[in-house]
């Protein structure tokens, strides 16, 4: 799976349209702003991630933050915990999302 890195922008000119039509559809289509989904699936790709067992730092590359501790900050403020306490919570024990 490619990781959700395209911004808006980059998205309106793949589909020959601009930025603020691919927010208004996003909000239209699914009721969150298109930054909001793509958030979204970022953690939730990094959540995969961890469940592979890929190290920090090459999750947060491969979902598109420039460093570990950006991708930490996120993560934590997306979920509330940060990745090593989710890694213990759920991916040690076992638990799918």
């Amino acid at each position: 799976m490619t990781p959700p890195t395209r911004s808006a922008r980059e998205i309106a000119e793949l589909v020959h349209t601009s930025p603020r039509t691919i927010e208004r559809a996003s909000v239209t289509e699914t009721g969150e702003t298109f930054q909001e989904r793509r958030r979204q699936a970022r953690m939730t790709k990094a959540k995969q991630l961890f469940i592979d067992g890929r190290p920090l730092d090459a999750i947060a590359l491969h979902v598109g933050y420039s460093t570990a501790s950006a991708f930490g900050r996120a993560f934590k403020k997306r979920t509330g915990l940060s990745p090593c306490a989710y890694f213990n919570e759920y991916v040690s024990a076992g638990v799918r999302i």
